[in-house]
């Protein structure tokens, strides 16, 4: 997956939208992540410790995944995040950073192309392994 500059100019339009008016709201080919911080953005390293947390919580969504079934494991968890983190077919990610009035941090991601738009299934073939650089 490669950074495009078009996906983090969108991603930062609207990081710094929901900012101005304390929301929040999802879309297709997009994770939102909020973090509660009280420190300010220009802070790195709670810039970084946000960015940790949204990527962890995200991916984290594997252990709700049901690789036989491609569906949650149980009615009332989430699986869309994970999903569109490991979707072979997304190749660029662009994303978005900005404080909310509240104090809090929110983190927006954009994927392009879009995953499972229609609903296909996923399998351990189409989950990249990571990388660290």
């Amino acid at each position: 997956m490669k950074i495009c500059e078009k996906l983090c100019e969108e991603a930062q339009n609207v990081a710094a939208n929901l900012a101005r008016r304390n929301g929040i709201r999802y879309s297709s080919g997009e994770n939102i992540y909020v973090c509660t911080r009280t420190k300010s953005l220009s802070s790195t390293s709670a810039i970084r410790e946000c960015c940790f947390k949204a990527v962890d919580s995200w991916y984290r969504e594997i252990e709700n995944y049901s690789f036989e079934t491609s569906k949650k494991l149980k009615k009332n968890q989430t699986i869309a995040h994970f999903q569109q983190m490991v979707w072979r077919d997304s190749v660029r990610l662009g994303f978005g950073i900005a404080q909310r009035r509240d104090g809090n941090i929110i983190i927006i991601c954009r994927y392009s192309p879009r995953a499972n738009v229609f609903r296909s299934k996923i399998n351990a073939k189409q989950i990249m392994p990571v990388q660290t650089q």
